[in-house]
């Protein structure tokens, strides 16, 4: 089964009640993650079985659980993967790429890990960054 790793329910019809099967099928989840969303609260229709969800309920309830697990970074931080937090960067260095697009990526070391954390940032912000960070531009050179 090819599942994604966040579900959006966007599948889903808010009308329409699905068994936890139909709900792992429509979702691409497996049946035990359905089971893992029952104890972190999602609410079935009734206790009888066939154990019932309400499309509306578990798309609600899946906004919700997506945004329970964001945490947007301080104007100070950047994420670092491995740690999975949110950092100040090591000796307050960071340097700014541009991604394929041509927008800006602010990249540093974590002083926890020494792995790179990585951040987006839009174009008008660069300029406040100089106040925040000691910053540098990567130069690409054309080959």
């Amino acid at each position: 089964m090819a599942g994604r790793k966040r579900p959006s329910g966007r599948n889903l019809k808010g009308h329409l009640t699905y068994t936890a099967g139909e709900l792992a099928t429509t979702l691409s989840v497996h049946r035990n993650t359905v089971r893992s969303w029952m104890r972190e609260g999602l609410e079935p229709v009734c206790d009888k079985r066939p154990i019932l969800f309400r499309g509306d309920l578990v798309k609600a309830f899946l906004k919700d659980f997506r945004a329970r697990g964001r945490a947007p970074c301080k104007p100070d931080e950047l994420f670092c993967l491995r740690c999975r937090a949110q950092k100040r960067p090591a000796g307050n260095l960071v340097e700014i790429d541009r991604n394929r697009c041509g927008a800006p990526m602010l990249s540093a070391i974590c002083p926890s890990c020494d792995a790179m954390m990585y951040r987006a940032i839009a174009e008008p912000d660069l300029p406040s960054l100089t106040r925040i960070f000691d910053v540098s531009e990567r130069k690409h050179t054309d080959d």
